[in-house]
């Protein structure tokens, strides 16, 4: 299966995977408003990601929460 790599994309949220790299492995993505958290996937551990992969070739654009996490607004 090929890479086709990172595609620009409206929204600031979402989730992208890479791979497979030269060793086997897979990285995950998951981009928020500025920030990013990446994860490295070892070949022995991929078929979940491989599954998710083909099913979503060019990630995943998740939309902005409606409010923010925490304490639920007072009524």
């Amino acid at each position: 299966m090929a890479d086709v790599g990172p595609m620009k994309t409206a929204g600031k949220y979402r989730i992208m995977i890479y791979g497979p790299k030269e060793d086997g492995t897979y990285v995950v993505e998951f981009r928020t408003d500025g920030q990013v958290f990446a994860l490295s996937i070892p070949r022995t551990e991929t078929e979940v990601i491989r599954r998710f992969k083909e099913r979503m070739p060019y990630g995943l654009v998740v939309p902005p929460p409606r409010r923010k996490l925490g304490r639920p607004p007072k009524k």
